[in-house]
Formats: structure tokens, sequence, C-alpha cells
């Protein structure tokens, strides 16, 4: 009989603390382009409430320190922006 291969256990992407820390990053430059062309150039549906609840969101969850500060600070400039602009 032959025997039965099983695979090795799956590691999700991003599954490390760094690793999220990058792709928050990156989450967070795409929502201040996307909030800043939206401001030159709005379209007919802009989910700003849906954005303003990812924010806080990714805000909690980001790890506190000095390499994630810009990230932090990109964050509460995007939610900033988007209370008082829509």
């Amino acid at each position: 009989m032959g025997r039965i291969l099983t695979s090795p256990a799956k590691v999700p992407p991003f599954s490390s603390q760094s690793a999220v820390q990058i792709l928050s990053a990156a989450i967070c430059v795409l929502f201040q382009d996307w909030l800043e062309a939206e401001k030159q150039s709005p379209g007919a549906y802009f989910p700003a409430d849906r954005i303003d609840s990812a924010v806080e969101q990714y805000l909690r969850e980001l790890a506190t320190g000095d390499a994630q500060r810009v990230t932090r600070e990109g964050y509460e400039r995007v939610r900033r922006e988007l209370r008082r602009s829509w």
C-alpha cells in the first residue's frame, strides 16, 4: 500500500507582526493617495464611512513604537481629513 503524504502546514501570508506592519503601512499610503485623488476629482461614490471604520481598526491593531510612528501619523491624517471633508 502507498503512504499518504501530508503537506507541510501552510503559514498564512503576513502571519508575523513585522509583515502585518509592512502591509499596514502600504494600506495607509493607499488611503492617503485615494483621499487626495478624490479631493482633486470627486467621483459619484466615495466610501468615507467605510474608510474611516477601517482606519480606526488599523489604528487599534497597529503596534506601538518608533517604527510604526509614521504609519500611525499617516492614518491619523487620513482620519482627520475624512472627518473634516465628509
